[in-house]
């Protein structure tokens, strides 16, 4: 799913940077930081030369780290394709990417002080891209199970001969994925009955979801998209990539 090379660093913020691209597509570059979000300090922004909204003045410390985080990732990636121009937000919160610029940005906890921040970008503006970072946590997948997926999709899932609270997990963070490849280009707010997971393959690291009701004219009930994945056994990345001009 991903090339990578890791840097461990000296900061008290960012402890740990990720770099790479997704596939063999040189042109679809990720960088995923590992920060302490109780060593964040208002002078972070500064020091990291990224612009704090008003909008998160009157913010919890650890909201202001992850935004810083997921900024960071996205500045750097940037620079590398010459951008300069920062990731601003639209009035609807989404990211606001440089002009012919595309990418998706993610963040979770991952255990006590410390989160994950990542950010994949590319040049090729026909790219939908949505990635997602999430945490197993058995008690709370099963407590919510039913409200992320459908009732024959959870029949399937206990079909496979792989751990139940996995495939729930990936469930969740695939169609978390999905919806931020896709809201972009739809401008649509859409569910996660819009679609159930079709198939998990462990050995290539991959899932396909397949829509259950209409998107739009393009995004239609039965239409497959598929995913990669990545699970050290605590935390799953899951990533969508879908060419707008050729998504099938």
């Amino acid at each position: 799913m991903m090339t990578s090379q890791k840097h461990a660093t000296l900061d008290d913020f960012i402890v740990e940077t990720e770099y790479g691209v997704i596939g063999d597509d040189a042109d679809v570059r990720y960088l995923k930081v590992s920060f302490c979000t109780e060593a964040y300090r208002e002078e972070d922004f500064a020091r990291y030369a990224i612009n704090k909204p008003d909008s998160l003045t009157r913010a919890v410390p650890k909201r202001k780290a992850e935004y810083l985080a997921g900024r960071y990732c996205c500045a750097a990636l940037l620079r590398g394709f010459s951008v300069s121009s920062e990731v601003t937000t639209h009035q609807d919160r989404s990211p606001c990417w440089p002009q012919g610029m595309r990418g998706t940005i993610s963040h979770g906890t991952v255990s006590d002080g410390y989160s994950q921040a990542m950010a994949i970008v590319t040049s090729r503006p026909q790219l939908c891209l949505g990635a997602d970072i999430e945490v197993l946590n058995r008690e709370v997948l099963r407590e919510i199970c039913e409200t992320f997926t459908q009732p024959a999709e959870r029949e399937y899932l206990q079909t496979l001969a792989i751990d139940l609270d996995f495939s729930l997990l990936l469930a969740f963070s695939a169609k978390e994925s999905l919806f931020k490849a896709l809201y972009p280009q739809v401008k649509t707010f859409f569910g996660f009955e819009y679609a159930s997971v079709d198939s998990i393959n462990t050995l290539n690291k991959t899932f396909v979801l397949r829509f259950n009701r209409d998107l739009n004219e393009v995004f239609t009930a039965g239409v497959k998209i598929k995913g990669s994945y990545a699970f050290d056994g605590k935390i799953i990345i899951t990533i969508v990539v879908i060419d707008s001009l050729s998504p099938f």
